[in-house]
């Protein structure tokens, strides 16, 4: 982090501070890099003089800790704390640039929060600065953390190389959910609807397993795209159904299917034991 984005703060005059610490927590390393890459680039991006901040902190509950990235920059008015992380959302500031805003970055920095299950929160006013912070579980120690990450590992290994199709029309979700899994080693392709699907699957990339959305655009489905995707290969690819949506009927659709449907937003180590499970049923 330091380098790449330590050469960006200076080259505006700042001075980026990533303050050491021996706290270990527990999350998807790979997503926790990019959320946090994304804000120390937004920090920076926005202020013009003094420094911008990266430091561990106890949390306000027991075996909780707050990664916090602060900056000295322009600052965001309270009226806009909701609006932030919104796709495109453009800040009405005359100090920030128009043509930039702080949509997308905040928006994929949304994104992956939910998909780890982490809070994240912001204290801002204009003319005071920011300040993001992510509430983590703490592991008591570095060799607590290894082990609890044992299975973790192991069942990783078994995901390495595994062809994913992700299917979602919201692009910075489907991002998002392509980022995790390809931080466990699947080769993945992301895709936001049937039509493309289809078209990387007659290209001859047909994936192991797929993993869908269930509300896609153009009234689509991910019951019905795993039927369609299934038939066209001649053999039942594992397969499971992500939804937001509590309706009895959707999850009727989905049990009646035989799929099974996990909710938003999807918790990391419940995915992967389900891709666990998928690929050695079909492979049994």
């Amino acid at each position: 982090m330091r380098n790449g984005l330590g050469c960006d703060a200076a080259a505006k005059g700042l001075r980026l501070h990533v303050r050491a610490t021996d706290v270990w927590v527990h999350s998807d390393p790979v997503l926790l890099h990019r959320i946090l890459l994304n804000l120390v680039s937004n920090a920076i991006r926005y202020t013009d003089n003094g420094a911008v901040l990266v430091a561990c902190r106890p949390g306000r509950q027991a075996g909780s800790v707050r990664i916090e990235v602060r900056d000295s920059g322009v600052g965001i008015a309270p009226a806009d704390h909701d609006q932030i992380f919104q796709e495109f959302h453009q800040v009405n500031n005359p100090q920030r640039d128009r043509t930039k805003g702080l949509g997308v970055g905040l928006a994929i920095v949304q994104r992956c929060c939910r998909l780890l299950n982490t809070p994240i929160t912001v204290r801002s006013a204009l003319g005071c600065g920011a300040c993001f912070s992510l509430t983590l579980a703490r592991v008591a120690s570095q060799n607590t953390a290894l082990r609890a990450d044992v299975g973790a590992e192991t069942l990783a290994n078994e995901l390495v190389g595994l062809r994913v199709l992700v299917v979602d029309d919201d692009p910075l979700g489907c991002e998002a959910l392509a980022g995790l899994l390809a931080s466990w080693g699947c080769r993945v392709t992301a895709v936001h609807g049937l039509q493309d699907a289809l078209a990387q699957c007659q290209r001859g990339q047909w994936p192991d397993l797929i993993v869908s959305d269930f509300r896609l655009a153009d009234a689509q489905n991910g019951v019905t795209l795993v039927h369609v995707l299934r038939e066209r290969a001649g053999r039942p690819i594992a397969a499971c159904v992500i939804s937001g949506d509590t309706d009895t009927k959707v999850v009727q659709q989905v049990q009646a299917a035989g799929l099974v449907l996990l909710g938003k937003p999807v918790r990391p180590a419940k995915l992967r034991g389900l891709l666990r499970h998928l690929v050695r049923e079909h492979v049994d």
